[in-house]
């Protein structure tokens, strides 16, 4: 009776599974490649959480008009003499052909 083929081919299967059982554990439970994909999906939330909050850093989110006005005399103040001087130099020099 233990020595009928369906009893050895089930025995040897089970062994298989155990020593690939403990195969995994030794190794940390979870396949290289699961590990290693997770390890990537991890980097790339950190990068993506880091670049979320650098964003919100420079570009600081807007929450009423008045803010937006702000922001827009704050930022177009220092270059309005800029603009008006290059405007006037192109001025003439179309009009006096340098």
């Amino acid at each position: 009776m233990l020595d009928s083929p369906g009893l050895r081919q089930r025995g040897e299967h089970d062994v298989a599974k155990l020593s690939q059982k403990g195969k995994a554990e030794r190794n940390g439970g979870e396949g290289w490649r699961r590990r290693m994909r997770r390890g990537v999906e991890d980097s790339r939330r950190r990068e993506k959480s880091e670049l979320e909050s650098t964003m919100l850093q420079f570009f600081r989110p807007l929450s009423s008009r008045d803010q937006l006005q702000e922001c827009l005399q704050e930022d177009a103040a220092p270059s309005l003499p800029l603009f008006l001087s290059s405007l006037l130099f192109l001025y003439n020099f179309m009009m006096r052909g340098w």
